[in-house]
């Protein structure tokens, strides 16, 4: 939790709620852009975020995170009441109703276009490759393509099981990698 020590800081948070609608227009319009070149995500993955944010509407307003900030710490007394009681009315008046508009879009445009969990990944979009590619050089610098890197680690797996074969084998009475990483785990 975020400590707020500020009137101002408490205002921040508050400002954050109030935003929270747009941010999910924002994000809605950038499902639908994606949508619209062919951009989709898996089923299963909408209809877990759908039931996790259900989940959290089902719940007391009360009881929902982000109430569970504290005012600011130059807020005492009936000033700290005042602000909590704002924040509850923006998680009831902006923010879930957000989400709820947020899962009936998912319901109702994502989930009929989504993918099936046979064509998962990055790869499976138009221009996945390219964008996979790129973001491999983004998140490690290097130049090794995908495959290099996934033959690099299939060498490394091999390694590990002769290793568990050689060490671990004779110790545990087994010449199976599986079976020597099973008994070790367990």
């Amino acid at each position: 939790q975020y400590v707020l020590v500020t009137r101002r800081h408490g205002e921040g948070y508050l400002a954050k709620l109030a935003a929270f609608p747009g941010f999910v227009e924002g994000g809605v319009a950038g499902l639908r852009d994606g949508a619209a070149a062919g951009r989709v995500p898996t089923a299963r993955g909408v209809e877990g975020t759908i039931e996790r944010f259900q989940a959290m509407l089902a719940t007391d307003v009360a009881d929902d995170a982000l109430t569970s900030q504290d005012p600011p710490e130059e807020a005492i007394g009936a000033e700290a009441d005042l602000w909590r009681g704002r924040v509850q009315d923006l998680i009831s008046n902006a923010v879930r109703p957000a989400i709820a508009r947020l899962c009936q879009f998912l319901r109702d445009e994502v989930v009929p276009v989504s993918r099936s969990d046979a064509e998962p990944g990055l790869c499976r979009l138009p221009a996945g490759e390219e964008a996979y590619a790129s973001l491999l050089h983004a998140a490690t610098s290097t130049t090794l393509t995908a495959d290099e890197i996934h033959h690099l680690g299939l060498e490394q797996l091999a390694r590990l099981d002769d290793d568990y074969r050689s060490v671990a084998g004779p110790l545990l009475g087994c010449d199976d990698p599986a079976v020597a990483r099973a008994r070790l785990r367990d």
